[in-house]
């Protein structure tokens, strides 16, 4: 990270390693940025410039030699922060607290790229941030020399890695001459855009204060709109609360997505009701209400493979997630191995505790692998200790008057279905596979083959 001392304008981006060569890539991007070379660089103790520090005892500073030379070829002077001084070492970790609060909080990141992707809109969208107190006037990037020599200079090949393409340009208003101060009538007296500009900086800092990164991230725009008379400043207020709880609800169910081990993001919104009509809608709008999650009843969806059950069950998690409940997911033969696991390991209580903790629990496919007789044992124990306490949804293709057969035991499954059914919504759905619509001249119609529907 690059930061201009005067006006706080940042060049961002990651690197895996703190090499010469990328110091000198991410450099050589940071001018292009910035649109010139500024006089002086400060630098922290980092080991690509500074190979020895003996400031403190009287000693001397020694400088990476190839790093002269780059400093030399561009023309800049580099310094190096003294060991303990508060004063220069504060102005390269501030930067490094303002990029956690202002940026890191609250984002995910699934790669490399995807953290410098987002890096980079976030840098666009920032604005720079001028204080007062900072010593020195704005960066001096001898426009004439120094932009030709970021556009034509450059290091040779040999000392130039292979590294990302080159920054897209910094806002306009960061570049040529400084615009005149806008004003704005207020109360009969004249605002001026320095005092807007300090205000934006301590609504920044308020919302970072009180961890709203949504909101932090969306602010500029917003107040961009209000400046305009695009929005009111209730609509204003609203969008920025939306913009946190849009940032909310997505980190829940980013965090849901590893922690419950949904398989996919399926939402009610993304199903095809069209395709089943023998769903009710109603029936499962209403369950995503979640007024039985609340009530820790069970929901069952029934149907031959194709029709849904899964996606539906899985929006109910996540639908769940968004709501802030703890939700997780497993297949029934993944649950019973697991089970046996924790039972071979001695941690069969520890690991039924750990299932029953979730306000939510699916479990799919019930019906397509065969069960031992200890599996089913165990399965009975897990719903037992759910009973009344949480909510399960359970998916089939077999009616309960095949559970019998699944689990090897007719009484177990009895009292099994018995729990489940004490307070349960019974989604029964009869239709042909949505998998298998394009190809539906391969099988008969669901209603044309015997033995294919599923009773309650």
């Amino acid at each position: 990270m690059t930061v201009l001392s005067h006006s706080r304008l940042l060049w961002l981006r990651f690197y895996q390693r703190q090499t010469m060569e990328v110091l000198i890539e991410g450099l050589e991007s940071a001018f292009g940025w910035f649109g010139g070379v500024p006089q002086e660089l400060l630098f922290d103790q980092m080991r690509s410039v500074v190979l020895s520090d003996g400031r403190a005892g009287g000693g001397e500073l020694v400088l990476n030699a190839d790093f002269l030379r780059f400093a030399a070829h561009w023309g800049f002077q580099p310094r190096a922060c003294r060991p303990y001084r508060a004063r220069t070492k504060g102005k390269v970790e501030r930067p490094i607290r303002y990029l956690r609060n202002s940026f890191f909080y609250g984002r995910e990141f699934v790669s490399d790229e995807d953290l410098n992707e987002q890096a980079l809109s976030w840098r666009q969208r920032a604005p720079a941030r001028h204080h007062r107190g900072t010593p020195g006037g704005p960066l001096r990037t001898r426009r004439a020399a120094g932009a030709a020599a970021a556009g034509e200079r450059s290091l040779p090949a040999s000392w130039r890695p292979q590294g990302p393409a080159a920054d897209p340009a910094p806002p306009a208003r960061h570049r040529g001459r400084r615009a005149p101060p806008a004003q704005r009538l207020r109360g009969g007296r004249v605002v001026r855009a320095a005092e807007a500009g300090n205000r934006r900086d301590r609504l920044r800092e308020m919302l970072a204060d009180l961890k709203m990164p949504g909101a932090l991230e969306a602010v500029d725009g917003i107040l961009a709109q209000a400046d305009g008379g695009a929005v009111s400043a209730a609509e204003a207020i609203e969008q920025l609360l939306d913009a946190q709880i849009g940032l909310r609800n997505n980190r829940r169910l980013q965090a849901a997505m590893r922690s419950s081990r949904l398989p996919a993001v399926k939402t009610l919104a993304q199903f095809d009701f069209a395709f089943q009509p023998s769903i009710k809608r109603e029936q499962i709008e209403s369950l995503h209400e979640l007024g039985f999650v609340d009530r820790r009843e069970n929901a069952i969806f029934l149907g031959p493979p194709g029709v849904g059950k899964t996606h539906l069950a899985i929006s109910l998690a996540i639908t769940a997630a968004q709501a802030g409940r703890r939700v997780y997911y497993g297949t029934l033969a993944g649950l019973i191995e697991s089970l046996m696991e924790a039972k071979a390991a001695g941690e069969l209580s520890r690991r039924l505790r750990v299932l029953t903790h979730p306000a939510l629990l699916v479990v799919d496919e019930i019906g397509y692998l065969p069960v031992t007789q200890d599996g089913a044992v165990l399965f009975f124990q897990l719903i037992n200790a759910r009973h009344e306490r949480a909510s399960t949804v359970l998916t089939s293709n077999k009616g309960f008057e095949e559970w019998g057969g699944v689990l090897g035991d007719e009484v177990m499954a009895a009292a099994l279905i018995d729990r489940l059914l004490h307070h349960c919504h019974i989604v029964n759905i009869r239709g042909n596979s949505y998998r298998m619509r394009e190809h539906r001249n391969l099988v008969r119609p669901e209603s044309e083959q015997p033995g294919q529907g599923v009773a309650p």
